[in-house]
Parts: C-alpha cells; sequence; structure tokens
C-alpha cells in the first residue's frame, strides 16, 4: 500500500522529502489558469493534508480535477487497515542501517491518522471528479500488471487519466514525476518546494 510507504517513510526522523529545486508553483498556477485539467497523485494529497497548513489543493478546488479510483482505494485500505490499531497504538519494527529500530503510535495518533485519511477522501469527493482511466479497461491484464509492478496502480493510473484528459500531473515524488515527462511526455508539478 502507497499510504502505508509514505506513512513509514515520514515518520522516520532521518527522512527528508524533496519534491523539487526550484518553485513551480508559478508554472502550476500558470497551468491552471489556462484550464487545463489536473490529476492529483497521492503523494499529492498526503503531503497537502499532512504537512502543508495552507494547503495548494483549495486554490484549484474549482477547475477540472481528476483523482483516480485506485487512489481512493489505497487510501481507504490504509483506513480500514488502521482500524485494530484504533484500542491500543501501534508499535512497528524493521531494521535500518543493520539495527533494529521500532516506531510506535500511540491510539490518539491512529485516531488523527484515520480521521486525517477520511478528510482527504471527503475532499476528493467534494472537489474532484474521481475516474477510472479509460485506457485501463481497454488494456489486456497482463500488460497492466506488468507497468504496476514497476510503478503502483495509482501513480500508473496517474498518467493513464493525464494523457486521457491532457492534463497536468501534481505530484511530490520526483522520480514520478521525471518518469511522466520522460516517458509520455506530461507536466507534473509538485505543490511545494523546500
Amino acid at each position: 500500500n502507497v499510504v502505508k510507504q509514505w506513512m513509514a517513510l515520514v515518520t522516520f526522523p532521518e527522512v527528508q522529502i524533496f519534491s523539487h529545486s526550484h518553485n513551480e508553483l508559478s508554472i502550476l498556477e500558470e497551468s491552471i489558469a489556462e484550464k487545463k485539467p489536473v490529476v492529483l497523485d497521492i503523494t499529492c494529497l498526503l503531503t497537502n493534508f499532512f504537512f502543508l497548513p495552507e494547503a495548494i489543493l483549495f486554490a484549484i478546488s474549482n477547475k477540472d480535477v481528476y483523482v483516480k479510483q485506485s487512489t481512493i482505494d489505497e487510501l481507504q485500505e490504509f483506513h480500514d487497515e488502521l482500524e485494530i490499531h484504533v484500542e491500543d497504538g501501534m508499535l512497528s519494527m524493521g531494521y535500518q542501517d543493520g539495527r533494529m529500530v521500532a516506531h510506535s503510535m500511540t491510539s490518539e495518533d491512529v485516531v488523527k491518522q484515520r480521521q486525517k485519511i477520511l478528510d482527504i477522501i471527503q475532499w476528493c469527493t467534494v472537489n474532484s471528479q474521481i475516474k477510472v482511466p479509460a485506457d485501463l479497461i481497454r488494456m489486456r491484464r497482463k500488460d497492466r500488471q506488468r507497468t504496476s509492478v514497476l510503478v503502483g496502480d495509482c501513480f500508473y493510473d496517474s498518467g493513464l487519466l493525464a494523457r486521457e484528459f491532457n492534463a497536468t500531473v501534481i505530484s511530490d515524488d520526483d522520480t514520478f514525476k521525471n518518469v511522466l515527462r520522460s516517458e509520455y511526455n506530461i507536466n507534473s508539478y509538485s505543490t511545494f518546494q523546500l
């Protein structure tokens, strides 16, 4: 689950998020001003709701905004998985640099995180069109599975949806943005600069 991986990454103090090295906001705003449709990827949604006090999403809420059904599915799956930890909290363990590390979450933090995920889903339901890319239905299952293994369903669907609607993608994953530009010739921008 992409949401689970993102949450795991951002909880480690050693992890830093770098979405781009220059401010892309003016280019993004120009693209939006041209009334070009926008596809929001999952990292954009997570960043905006978990990190940014004044989310850029609210500035584009009256435009043609698309979110993939696979993104909503990933968010809902993560929300549902957290349900078993509501009463007692959560402890996860793993290896980092050859040593075992633990990360704990209180019951209150689990409840807050679940609510934040519901807030994202609700925002998407009210402010965007939730779509399954048309090309997805026409693709052979084997081709979809091969590509999805490389980049993940919700990322792959972002590219398909952007191509279908000639849309700009807002993503806070620099690697994915580079794939969109080089492989699909799709413009993609980040929501913030560190």
